[in-house]
């Protein structure tokens, strides 16, 4: 080898560079996740506050994820302000977050936005918008969407009245569990209403729903005498299994 000439060694890696790099790549890759961390930070606040009743609380935490498009947020902070929990009531504001919570596809929203048109609050009343945002509701099968699309068509509020279409409507919702839609068919089953008469089926939903818990078991036991005058002992013997049959079923 010729006296002078330099022969590079072997390079070693530079375990600082190597750091420095996977520290980057890290505070990189926080950054890109920071935004859903910290949404999810806010989600969980805002249900651990709404379980221990500070719906102040619950509002505070909601209200970024909800202005940032959360569907979610945007419906609870429509509930909060329409019933007045955590704030006073609002019922232009909450109409406002169940619309834009409802247009993302929120059937809870779609609902409770129905009602807002049906009963004018927060919104013009308006028959027929509420019976479009229910249709939303009721093409997912939502019970209560079905149920209240279902009392429309039976008298004609926002849609031109189609009492047969009224009683599918409302016999699915009850298929599904939706007590007021059972009360529904039973009084239309009673009175032939969009459907042939059949007291003894009537009899049995009315029995059925007053076996159940709140105001419609209320109602269906104030129901149940005067549909069962209108059979025999045989008919009331029959309208009782067909409940236990209903119950069971709707059980599942």
């Amino acid at each position: 080898m010729p006296r002078g000439e330099h022969v590079p060694s072997e390079r070693r890696p530079d375990h600082r560079l190597t750091l420095a790099i996977y520290v980057v790549i890290a505070l990189l890759s926080m950054a890109a996740f920071w935004p859903l961390i910290e949404s999810q930070r806010l989600a969980n606040s805002g249900s651990a506050a709404a379980e221990r009743g500070d719906y102040a609380a619950a509002i505070e935490a909601w209200t970024p994820l909800a202005e940032a498009g959360d569907v979610d947020a945007q419906f609870s902070l429509g509930v909060l302000l329409d019933r007045g929990l955590g704030a006073a009531k609002d019922p232009v504001a909450a109409a406002a977050w169940y619309r834009l919570a409802a247009e993302q596809g929120s059937e809870a929203a779609q609902v409770n936005l129905g009602l807002m048109y049906i009963l004018g609050r927060g919104v013009d009343m308006d028959a027929a918008a509420a019976a479009e945002w229910f249709q939303r509701a009721a093409a997912a099968n939502v019970p209560q969407g079905l149920a209240n699309l279902g009392h429309l068509y039976r008298i004609g509020r926002g849609v031109e009245r189609d009492p047969a279409r009224g009683y599918a409507l409302l016999r699915r919702a009850a298929l599904f569990g939706n007590l007021t839609a059972a009360l529904g068919v039973a009084e239309m089953l009673a009175a032939g209403e969009g459907v042939e008469a059949d007291p003894i089926e009537a009899l049995a939903w009315v029995e059925y729903t007053a076996r159940t818990e709140g105001p419609e078991a209320r109602r269906a036991g104030q129901l149940v005498d005067s549909l069962a005058a209108e059979v025999d002992a045989s008919g009331r013997r029959e309208a009782t299994a067909m409940a236990g049959q209903l119950e069971r079923q709707l059980r599942r």
